[in-house]
């Protein structure tokens, strides 16, 4: 319905106004009736008001007044004013105001009716491009905070926060993201084509569910997980905030749509730059959540599991993801033979594991739904398979299952892509593997490299591995990093040598902000019993 404020000092009027017309059966509602121009006033702190039928000449505030802060507070709202007076003494500043239109009494029903209609085409075009840009600004903050995490290149029109609608996007420097993670056994059972009304479901829920002291950031990721991202106005706020609403959210999504959550929060972080920190620690308190424990909600500092012998690196899932994208089996098989050889070698407990385990198969799936695929055509109802698969403790029985599953999902999904674009992503793989130790790496010597233009490399390479070309190379360098750190190596400046750093202090600062720790505090951890 459209809201209609009806303000005039003659009470034939407002009544003649109450029913000339069926106000309903035109599609309007009348949320407020005013005698004066205080009153009206007073209404627009009530009710949100679509369109406003203004008499010009009112006590105590005249309809120029209430249509000059009805214009400032919400320029959208359309106003129409009523006169008695036809020489228009007040046309121009009418037309200052963007005044809609006119009605001069006497006016008959038909009149009004007319206006109405026209008046309602115009609401209807408004909201929907007030709906465009809505939809227009969520996209853009999307794609600001998918880059800042590195899962795409940040566009050349969001370069910075500060282009956003509200300028300064964030109210203060503290920062804590939680990434929420949909659990597709739950389900397996439904149509595939009910995940976007889901996910739509699920950040509504968690929109109304989280207040917050500050601002609430909800934007999805890949592989279907939906970050919530909370910007708190002090610290005292994001100290005292009872993240139990989280598991408030997940029981009720649970109840309506037989969905089950799980979500990873991270810990409090200080300045823009500090997201992907928090949000990485989220990452690590989901894959390292015990299979036993109970409840939805995974906090990272509640769990020590992130670098110790007992839990696998983030960049397992980078792995597995490129070599489904890919529809490289071959990649995939190695994948589980190092996975299976690491686990046996490094004896991880039962726990980890099936963590392990449920973890990459809940990439698989979720690499189905990218492809817009059904799972269950994939598991074909084969549930007590997997559940005796991974809490068991055949390891080899797991890795020949998540084999055959990749098998499965490549031969009914794989991407139909050129040969030529395949050739020229592993290309760029090869060469960055090879030139990673270089500090003066850069997209352009791969370029040259492969004899292309840089930027269509940047496309080509976001648009199939889902992530930038400078990212990739940090996840090369961060990975040597980490696996010298584990083959005992302690010195720092040697470390950072080995893997394209000439300042240790500035490879420090990159690897404790893609770790969550710095690289002796890593060290330790690991020679930790």
């Amino acid at each position: 319905m459209i809201n209609v404020l009806i303000a005039d000092d003659e009470i034939l009027f407002r009544n003649y106004m109450l029913t000339a017309v069926d106000w309903n059966e035109l599609g309007f509602s009348i949320c407020c009736v005013a005698q004066n121009g205080e009153e009206a006033l007073n209404s627009l702190t009530s009710f949100r008001v679509d369109i406003a039928f203004l008499d010009i000449n009112m006590p105590y505030a005249d309809g120029i007044s209430v249509a000059s802060r009805i214009r400032s507070e919400s320029p959208d709202t359309l106003i129409v004013f009523i006169t008695g007076y036809s020489d228009f003494t007040y046309t121009q500043k009418a037309i200052q105001l963007k005044i809609e239109d006119y009605l001069l009494k006497p006016f008959s029903p038909e009149d009004l009716t007319k206006l109405l209609k026209q008046l309602k085409q115009k609401t209807a075009l408004l909201r929907s491009r007030q709906k465009a840009e809505r939809q227009a600004n969520q996209l853009m903050m999307e794609q600001y905070f998918n880059s800042l995490l590195g899962f795409c290149e940040q566009s050349p029109g969001i370069t910075s926060p500060s282009l956003f609608p509200d300028s300064p996007w964030n109210i203060s420097e503290y920062f804590m993201a939680a990434v929420v993670e949909i659990g597709y056994l739950g389900v397996i059972e439904s149509s595939h084509e009910n995940l976007p009304l889901w996910k739509f479901s699920i950040q509504n829920c968690l929109e109304e569910t989280l207040s917050v002291p500050g601002k609430l950031f909800i934007f999805n990721i890949p592989c279907d997980r939906i970050v919530v991202l909370f910007n708190f106005k002090d610290y005292a706020s994001a100290a005292t905030y009872p993240y139990s609403r989280l598991q408030k959210a997940a029981d009720l999504i649970r109840s309506w749509f037989s969905v089950t959550l799980s979500i990873g929060i991270g810990e409090l972080e200080k300045g823009i730059d500090s997201i992907p920190v928090s949000f990485k620690k989220a990452l690590l308190a989901l894959q390292a959540r015990s299979t036993k424990e109970e409840g939805n909600l995974f906090y990272h500092k509640d769990t020590d599991l992130q670098f110790s012998k007992g839990f696998y690196n983030l960049e397992l899932h980078n792995q597995v993801m490129f070599a489904l994208r890919q529809n490289n089996l071959s990649e995939l098989s190695e994948i589980l033979e190092g996975l299976e050889k690491e686990i046996q070698t490094k004896h991880y407990d039962s726990d980890t594991v099936q963590t392990i385990f449920t973890s990459i198969f809940s990439l698989c799936l979720a690499f189905v739904m990218e492809k817009d695929g059904n799972v269950m055509d994939i598991l074909d109802q084969d549930f007590v398979r997997y559940q005796s698969c991974f809490a068991g403790s055949d390891i080899r029985e797991s890795c020949r299952f998540l084999y055959s599953l990749f098998e499965k999902v490549l031969a009914r999904y794989s991407s139909i892509k050129s040969t030529r674009s395949l050739d020229v992503i592993r290309k760029v793989q090869e060469y960055v593997a090879g030139h990673y130790m270089e500090d003066t790496l850069s997209v352009e010597d791969i370029a040259a490299y492969v004899i292309l233009d840089s930027s269509y490399i940047r496309k080509l390479f976001n648009k199939y591995m889902k992530c930038t070309i400078t990212d990739f190379i940090l996840t090369t360098r961060m990975e040597h990093a980490r696996q010298l750190l584990e083959d005992g190596e302690t010195n720092i400046t040697y470390i950072a040598s080995l893997t394209g750093y000439k300042d240790s202090g500035y490879f420090s600062k990159c690897f404790k902000k893609y770790y969550g720790v710095s690289p002796k505090a890593y060290s330790h951890l690991r020679s930790c019993p």
